[in-house]
């Protein structure tokens, strides 16, 4: 378990396993690395650090900046062991940046928990160099209600509509896109063209482009074909598929929130033991107590 930053069920900590969303997060970051080749970047609300690591990869020169103290300190002793990564302690309406410094801006699952929403943009705007590109992801309030009715972090969720409104005030040209988790079968062309439909894989220490090196998911273990001497008939055919499917086992575990936080208190509880275990005294009680078993034999 991490002993400098605890898990709260909000803000994702590394060390902690099982946690739903993690492929929400990495996905982002995923394909924000394309975005960074060689830019300097700020990712705004850096939380536990992993993502401002995984951009500094392929940046220039990434800034993460959060408004926690511990966790600022806890990315800069875990993350920052180059030239190109630092961590630094500043809120979204007061960025501790120079104007115009840096080319591409995060900000992950971070508008929702302020209500300071024009002032955060303005700060974006100001930091940004001229013509920069802003990458951000905030929840839809309607069908978010629905999966976490109460979220005490959340002060200021946004509708799709309201939230297209809000980035189109401050930048001439956006493009939106909705993301949905999906578990099941995917179809995609042998001969597709390259870049047609991208899929990311990988965990907090990198994220790549590919299906990943599971022995089971991701890879194309089956073939199907439409076949048909009339030309007409293949023409509805979808150039890219998916079935989704969540087991059982999956759904009785989405959305429980009790079951992450029973999880998070059960390797506490293993670390202290383990802890108890290595300590000079319990080493100490487990000689004294083989030494009164033999004297009684």
């Amino acid at each position: 378990m991490n002993k400098d930053l605890e898990w709260t069920g909000e803000r994702l900590v590394t060390d902690v396993e099982g946690v739903l969303g993690v492929a929400e997060h990495l996905h982002r970051y995923a394909l924000a690395c394309e975005f960074v080749k060689g830019k300097k970047v700020l990712d705004i609300a850096s939380g536990e650090g992993y993502g401002s690591n995984l951009l500094s990869k392929h940046a220039e020169y990434v800034t993460g900046v959060d408004i926690s103290e511990e966790a600022v300190s806890h990315a800069n002793k875990k993350y920052v062991s180059g030239n190109n990564l630092i961590y630094k302690v500043g809120s979204a309406s007061k960025i501790p940046l120079d104007d115009a410094s840096v080319d591409v801006v995060t900000s992950f699952e971070t508008l929702e928990h302020t209500t300071e929403h024009d002032e955060f943009l303005s700060e974006i705007k100001r930091v940004l160099v001229p013509g920069g590109m802003l990458i951000m992801s905030t929840p839809d309030t309607v069908l978010y209600k629905v999966r976490e009715p109460i979220n005490p972090y959340h002060v200021k969720e946004l509708t799709t509509s309201e939230f297209e409104q809000l980035i189109n005030r401050y930048f001439e040209n956006s493009e939106f896109f909705a993301q949905r988790c999906l578990i099941g079968s995917f179809l995609t062309p042998l001969k597709s063209k390259e870049g047609s439909f991208k899929v990311y894989s990988g965990g907090y220490d990198s994220v790549q482009e590919s299906y990943g090196n599971d022995e089971m998911y991701g890879i194309a273990y089956f073939n199907l074909a439409f076949a048909s001497d009339n030309s007409e008939n293949l023409k509805n055919v979808s150039n890219h598929s998916f079935f989704q499917h969540v087991p059982d086992m999956l759904n009785e575990f989405k959305g429980s929130r009790g079951l992450m936080f029973e999880l998070q208190e059960t390797k506490k509880l293993a670390d202290r033991l383990v802890e108890i275990e290595n300590s000079k005294s319990y080493k100490l009680a487990q000689k004294l107590s083989k030494l009164i078993n033999f004297t009684k034999k």
